[in-house]
């Protein structure tokens, strides 16, 4: 088989995920998508094809070319991925994973985190270390493939995927440990349960993909064909390009809608806020785009408005807006623009909005969230950005690391002083979006209408859903025993 991709436990992309459309050949694929739209229809079957193949240009006009013009910042090789977390039970010998005993993994509290790259088959050839101030990378293996016969337990994920689920989990909600063979044993980390809660599992993870069955993907895992290099094997229909073709759109133009089917927002990096128009919509035009129907009318409108602030702040901004069009007395509260703007902020600060706040534990995060979103300020309200830390490399999506060169120290610090220096922790910008002055209604919108934010929150859904194997694990412990306590002797020894 050689070499193939495996995939992030939480957002299942690989590495920089698709850089291609179209993943079969290219008269096949356009004839299969103008069936969709129009049976038989010979003109638009050329069209797509005309489409297709200018999307396998690069930027040098040659076929295959990685630099794909289409490929905007946060998608492929422009800037989805930096480096990755591995958790798990590793060796000192450099083959990347500690020794199974019959077929057992040593438990939760032998597990190690490892900042690590140079993915390669769902296993990595770097691990990331502080040396004398500095990020440097180190030749070591650090096996985490789901394909190993022996079973590893080892997983991995996006760096960025890592703090956004131990972030996101509600802890409060997850109960304390209540199974003999977790409760008995001092605290584990929480590395150390996840490691645990995946691999305990009956349904272990997919020996292909890496993906636990628990967990709905929304079907990213289609594209995973040894490789995950098409964004095509994801489309849901042809609606967009449709639209698109119907709108006089051709060649290159098309391509935006073709994505739009392939739903290639899910491989949008999830960190890229998004920027105030030049014009805004005023509050009843923002309300009446996403407002549909009257039905019949509930009794909620006759709840205290602490009590209904509570329940509407966690509802999906989608079932919010439903319901805001079941009657006219719910209709006026809810899209009355001081209430409507109350229950945003209290969906953003702590209830079911929150994935649109930067997470703590990603400094560079807090960075970029803090300098777009200071932007929807009035000027005269605005703080100051937060400067951008030095750049050591031309692309600004890549973490700026050294490599273990074997340089001699003085040289490494003639060269590289300033990466030594730690860069200023960002101020949180919860003062922003809790300002008055802060237009949350047009925020939130422009969060909708953002592939970036879009990917965040189907990443958020997805933490949601560790959350419920979380509970299970906490209250009923291993579903199976698979492992060892590598301070205890091993049998017959």
């Amino acid at each position: 088989m050689g070499c193939w991709d495996e995939l992030c436990l939480l957002c299942g992309v690989s590495g920089s995920g698709p850089r291609d459309i179209a993943h079969r050949d290219i008269a096949t694929e356009a004839k299969t998508i103008a069936d969709e739209i129009c049976p038989g229809n010979v003109e638009l079957v050329q069209i797509l094809e005309q489409a297709l193949r200018v999307s396998e240009e690069g930027e040098q006009g040659e076929l295959r070319d990685d630099r794909k013009p289409w490929l905007v910042n946060g998608l492929g090789y422009n800037g989805y991925a930096e480096d990755y977390i591995a958790i798990g039970c590793f060796d000192d010998e450099n083959i990347g994973f500690a020794p199974m005993r019959e077929g057992k993994a040593p438990r939760g509290e032998h597990v190690e985190v490892r900042r690590v790259d140079g993915i390669s088959s769902g296993s990595f050839t770097q691990v990331v270390v502080e040396r004398d101030g500095r990020q440097v990378k180190e030749n070591r293996d650090t096996n985490c493939s789901a394909t190993d016969s022996a079973g590893m337990p080892n997983i991995w994920l996006d760096t960025r995927c890592y703090h956004y689920l131990e972030s996101w989990v509600d802890w409060q909600s997850v109960p304390a440990p209540s199974k003999h063979h977790i409760s008995s044993r001092p605290p584990l980390s929480f590395a150390s349960e996840l490691y645990e809660m995946i691999y305990s599992r009956k349904r272990q993870r997919d020996s292909s993909s890496g993906l636990p069955p628990e967990i709905d993907y929304q079907g990213i895992e289609a594209s995973l064909e040894q490789w995950q290099d098409f964004f095509m094997p994801c489309r849901r229909g042809s609606k967009h390009v449709a639209q698109a073709i119907e709108a006089g759109l051709r060649g290159a133009d098309l391509i935006p809608a073709i994505l739009r089917d392939c739903r290639a927002w899910m491989f949008m990096r999830p960190d890229i806020w998004p920027t105030p128009p030049a014009t805004t919509l005023s509050f009843i035009s923002r309300m009446q785009v996403l407002l549909e129907s009257d039905s019949v009318a509930p009794r909620l409108a006759t709840l205290p408005n602490e009590l209904l602030l509570a329940i509407l702040r966690e509802l999906p901004l989608q079932s919010f807006l439903a319901l805001s069009a079941t009657c006219r007395a719910l209709h006026a509260m809810l899209t009355e623009p001081s209430f409507c703007d109350r229950v945003l902020l209290e969906a953003i600060v702590c209830g079911g909005l929150r994935w649109i706040l930067p997470v703590d534990a990603l400094p560079a995060e807090k960075r970029a969230a803090h300098n777009v979103m200071r932007l929807w300020l009035p000027e005269e309200h605005r703080p100051e950005a937060v400067p951008e830390p030095p750049v050591y490399n031309d692309n600004p999506y890549v973490s700026n690391f050294e490599e273990d060169s074997g340089e001699d120290d003085e040289s490494k610090d003639r060269n590289d002083v300033d990466k030594s220096l730690p860069p200023s922790d960002p101020p949180s910008v919860l003062t922003i979006v809790t300002s008055p002055h802060f237009d949350r209604i047009a925020f939130v919108r422009a969060c909708w209408q953002s592939d970036s934010m879009m990917n965040r929150r189907r990443l958020w859904g997805q933490a949601k859903q560790f959350e419920v194997l979380w509970t299970g694990y906490r209250r009923q412990g291993w579903q199976i025993d698979r492992f060892y306590d590598p301070d205890q002797p091993a049998v017959g020894v």
